[in-house]
C-alpha cells in the first residue's frame, strides 16, 4: 500500500507474514527500503519474541534485549532475520509463524 503524502515523501506500508526455515541468515523481502519494522512471532508470542527495527544500528525486542546483530534492516529491501542454533531470539525459528509490517518511504 502507498499512502501519499502531500507535504513529503510518499509512505509505503507492508503487512505480510512468513514461516521460518532455520537458515542462518534469511532475508524477508517488502519490495521497499524499510524505516521501520515491527516484526512478532505467533507460534511463541512472548515479549522475547516481538521486535521493533528502526533504520540504525539498535534492533530492541519489547522484552529489551538487544538483538541487533542478528534482526537488522536490509540496506537496500526488507530486513534480515537469523535462526541463531535453534534460540527464538532471532525471527527464524523452523515452523514459527511470523507476521510484520513494514513501513519505507519514496
Amino acid at each position: 500500500m502507498v499512502l501519499n503524502n502531500p507535504r513529503g515523501p510518499k509512505r509505503r506500508v507492508k503487512a505480510d507474514s512468513y514461516i521460518g526455515d532455520e537458515n542462518a541468515t534469511r532475508r524477508i523481502l517488502t519490495g521497499f527500503k524499510c524505516l521501520a519494522v515491527i516484526l512478532f512471532c505467533v507460534t511463541a508470542p512472548t515479549t522475547s519474541n516481538q521486535w521493533i527495527l528502526i533504520e540504525g544500528p539498535d534492533t530492541r525486542s519489547f522484552g529489551g534485549v538487544d538483538v541487533s546483530l542478528h534482526i537488522r534492516i536490509h540496506a537496500t529491501d526488507g530486513f534480515i532475520v537469523q535462526n541463531g542454533g535453534g534460540a527464538s531470539l532471532y525471527g527464524n525459528v523452523l515452523a514459527s509463524d511470523y507476521n510484520y509490517i513494514a513501513i519505507g518511504a519514496d
